[in-house]
């Protein structure tokens, strides 16, 4: 064990920052090894008009904090009845779905929120149709004046914007820039691919890039469903009643997801944990004669062998069960909870999903043992079924979850507890966060290391969210003097956190003395509080009476196992 203890010292300092710029660009849909996310994935979606409008609004990543009040929106409108969206592309549906005939077209514009005024530039990068089959086919793209048309042997091409004649966007014009898709016959099985946009700003510092994302990946209160559902959602519940009278229209494949989440890659060593509740809710009745309980998690940007799937089936009139577990091909939503090879079992858990109000525990794990292997265990109440699966090929993040009801039947499925972490036992954390540092191995790169000069080791700006190589002992922990609390004065400390400290095994314990010689630290302190302050640090407050000792030391001590 590597500790550092650091006696609490009111200091006050002037660093200097630079700014740089960053330029970034972010692409929707189209081929997906080059794409940021689907159309599919959008945060707001209004389809109880026509035509049909979708928005998607992005953020920068988290590596450029200054940057987390931008936001930039992406708005599609289907000109003549209702969109047609998928992963890769938008089109229509008046006609043949799926592709843009007759007179539909897809308007797009570009918004974007910039309160701190730290963007300097804003464009479109490229776009590109999307393709069926067929021949002589033209899809054509216009900002109101100029018409840029690209031909069937475009397909999987993106055209460099800058290069069409189309007029650019740019911060000042959001306000008046479109540009419409549409096609010159109906021979035409194209739409809208892929749309790239580039966006620059001004930042402090070059923030470094992010620790790999171990630790609970952050699910949002999202849900998009078939139809024939009805959605009560929350981040980690979702309440999901299946009924074949939402919109006339009877489906019995019924499906809810989720894939507007950030996201986690899950590289190899590392083991994605996914527990939840399942439970049968009271507002339907349960009388299917043929019910599969189904879900799948995957990455969204794979078709093949991307993701793990389990099928709970209970059986005509529940006269058995039978629980398959193993690789799922998620080529879209209405993929989920299918299997391309899995392991099964006949046992029969003990509490199955049959009658109001039963609920089972579902704990699922997944290790990626290598590029193309993985041991997987999936645990359903009282039980196990467990495989090491190969040809996992397709599976580096997870960035789609979802559950499905089979059933002749209507029936209410509760979701609840759903929790989804990344770990990895082996993994030094210490040692990466040197090397995005640019710390040099064996020169400077260890615990007790302060290459600064800022009376800050390598141990404490890695706790506390320092630049090793820059000035920064402004990050030490502050007080805000006494403060009464009924009747009582307290000496307060202030100290940064980072918020996934227990999965970097850092322990921040702060201690109290009477003095600086011969008293002993003791942990007499108690924490009263703490504020966000970015998705990786936060604030904590500690405080300790003065009731008893009028003079009062507050010592922070950072150790790492």
């Amino acid at each position: 064990m590597k500790k550092l203890s650091l006696m609490f010292i009111l200091l006050a300092g002037v660093i200097s920052t630079t700014l740089a710029v960053a330029t970034n660009t972010y692409h929707i849909g189209g081929d997906s090894a080059v794409r940021d996310r689907a159309w599919n994935q959008v945060t707001s979606t209004n389809t109880s008009v026509t035509p049909t409008e979708y928005t998607y609004r992005f953020v920068p990543p988290e590596i450029y904090p200054d940057l987390s009040n931008v936001v930039i929106t992406v708005t599609a409108v289907e000109t003549n009845d209702i969109m047609f969206i998928q992963s890769t592309h938008l089109a229509g549906t008046n006609g043949v779905s799926g592709r843009l005939d007759g007179d539909e077209a897809i308007l797009l514009t570009v918004s974007y929120a910039d309160p701190d005024g730290l963007l300097t530039g804003l464009k479109v990068d490229s776009f590109g149709p999307w393709w069926g089959t067929g021949a002589n086919e033209e899809t054509l793209f216009s900002d109101g004046t100029t018409v840029y048309a690209m031909q069937d042997i475009d397909n999987g091409v993106m055209a460099d914007y800058d290069s069409t004649g189309l007029t650019q966007l740019t911060l000042a014009n959001t306000g008046t820039w479109s540009m419409l898709v549409y096609q010159t016959n109906n021979l035409t099985e194209s739409g809208l691919g892929g749309f790239k946009l580039e966006y620059i700003a001004n930042v402090d510092l070059i923030i470094l890039p992010p620790d790999p994302p171990h630790g609970v990946v952050e699910l949002n209160d999202t849900w998009q469903a078939s139809r024939c559902i009805k959605l009560a959602e929350a981040s980690d519940f979702c309440s999901a009643i299946f009924t074949n009278n939402v919109d006339g229209e009877n489906n019995t494949n019924r499906r809810f997801v989720q894939t507007a989440f950030p996201g986690a890659p899950v590289q190899v060593g590392d083991t994605l944990n996914i527990s939840f509740t399942a439970k049968v809710g009271d507002n339907l009745p349960v009388n299917g004669a043929d019910r599969i309980f189904r879900a799948s998690f995957w990455d969204d940007g794979a078709t093949a062998a991307n993701g793990f799937s389990f099928r709970a089936d209970y059986g005509a009139a529940y006269g058995g069960t039978t629980l398959e577990f193993g690789l799922g091909n998620v080529q879209s939503q209405g993929y989920v909870g299918t299997l391309s090879s899995s392991v099964t079992t006949t046992n029969k858990p003990t509490n199955r999903l049959e009658n109001h109000g039963d609920e089972v525990d579902i704990m699922i794990t997944i290790e990626r043992t290598g590029d193309t292997t993985a041991d997987c265990v999936m645990s359903y109440d009282n039980v196990v079924v467990s495989n090491s699966f190969t040809g996992v090929n397709n599976f580096d993040s997870l960035e789609g979850i979802g559950f499905r009801m089979n059933s002749v039947s209507d029936n209410h499925l509760i979701i609840t507890n759903l929790q989804i972490e990344v770990t990895n036992d082996t993994f030094d954390w210490f040692n990466d966060w040197a090397f995005w540092a640019l710390l040099e191995e064996g020169v400077n790169d260890g615990y007790d290391d302060d290459p600064d000069f800022d009376t800050m080791n390598n141990l404490l700006e890695y706790a506390l969210d320092g630049d090793p190589l820059v000035a920064d002992a402004w990050r030490q922990p502050t007080s805000t003097g006494l403060t009464e609390d009924g009747g009582t004065n307290y000496l307060n400390m202030i100290y940064r956190r980072r918020r996934d400290a227990e999965t970097r095994r850092l322990t921040y314990l702060l201690g109290s003395a009477n003095d600086l010689i011969l008293d002993k630290t003791t942990n007499a302190t108690v924490e009263v509080g703490s504020e966000v302050i970015n998705g990786r640090m936060e604030f904590v407050t500690n405080r300790v009476s003065t009731a008893v000792e009028d003079q009062q030391f507050l010592q922070l001590r950072i150790t790492q196992d």
